[in-house]
């Protein structure tokens, strides 16, 4: 699944995906939860997950000595500890997409605004045409592999 890569940080980048470029949409993972989150909690929230915060707040990556340093090459490894939570929501997420980027109705509005703003709705048709060939163009399957003539 995680060939070559090592799949903590594999995880939390997908973690990480879901809360990017947040100026230009919503993050596609929200979290809720009404308690306090500063300490692990025992027991079961029934609304809410305040260990997985917990556990999110006190993911780190590992850090080497000097004298490791001259041995050992650094790495980017996360540390493995209190993760039982941060591991499962790593298994779920991997399993689904990636988040998509902008849904292509907020690139559309945004496009209208730029124009009006920036004075250039006189070419705003243009504007849409070629915003909509881009989108249809980028939504198309590539294949790498050759065509085979069709028996027609």
């Amino acid at each position: 699944m995680w060939e070559g890569e090592n799949p903590e940080l594999a995880g939390m980048e997908r973690i990480l995906e879901h809360w990017r470029d947040l100026d230009h949409r919503e993050p596609t993972l929200k979290i809720v939860c009404p308690h306090d989150y500063s300490r692990r909690r025992f027991g079961l929230s029934p609304d809410g997950c305040p260990n997985l915060l917990w556990e999110l707040t006190r993911t780190r990556r590992e850090q080497l000595s000097a004298s490791q340093l001259m041995w050992k090459n650094p790495t980017e490894a996360i540390v493995d500890k209190d993760n039982h939570l941060r591991d499962a929501l790593k298994y779920v997420l991997l399993s689904l997409p990636s988040p998509s980027e902008r849904p292509k109705e907020m690139k559309r509005a945004e496009l209208i605004l730029q124009a009006f703003a920036n004075g250039t709705h006189a070419t705003l048709a243009v504007q849409m045409a070629r915003f909509e060939l881009e989108e249809v163009s980028s939504s198309e399957p590539v294949s790498y592999r050759a065509r085979l003539p069709r028996g027609d």
